[in-house]
């Protein structure tokens, strides 16, 4: 599956940024880091992700149903790391604490490749599509995320 090189270009800028703000994928990673630069990061990831699968989806380079299966396989292994985390922590735990394994949750999902095909080893299509199902809150950083975005919810931060 090709990479397109104009979308390896693209860059993080003010427009993406401000557009991004209140994405619910940028709130996941605010509730675990203030770090400007990794949420700029993974804006930049969720949009190449989201415009290289578009064109694969356009091109007919993939189906919709590959596109699922993958996306089983992204949760599937968040899942395992997840559920360890939340294991290690334990019930009885302070908010630093938590805040501090979801870091290193983030940093798997950040570091880790999961390819949709052996040949496809673009990082960016693995971090990307992880945002994205972030973006739907089908995975999430914080031990207890849900709770979170369910608080954000009512309090109209996010809609």
């Amino acid at each position: 599956m090709p990479i397109d090189d104009d979308i390896l270009g693209i860059e993080l800028n003010e427009a993406l940024q401000d557009a991004c703000r209140d994405r619910l994928f940028v709130k996941q990673i605010e509730m675990v880091t203030d770090n400007a630069k990794r949420i700029g990061f993974a804006i930049r990831d969720y949009f190449r992700a989201y415009e290289q699968r578009a064109r694969w989806l356009r091109q007919d380079i993939v189906l919709g149903l590959e596109l699922d299966k993958y996306e089983r396989r992204l949760v599937e292994e968040w899942e395992l790391i997840y559920e360890n985390m939340r294991d290690e922590l334990g019930d009885a735990t302070t908010e630093s604490v938590m805040k501090t394994a979801g870091q290193t949750l983030l940093q798997w999902a950040e570091t880790n490749l999961v390819p949709i095909r052996p040949s496809v080893t673009a990082e960016f299509v693995s971090r990307g599509s992880l945002h994205m199902l972030a973006d739907v809150g089908r995975v999430g950083w914080h031990p207890r995320f849900h709770e979170q975005l369910a608080s954000l919810l009512n309090k109209g931060v996010i809609s």
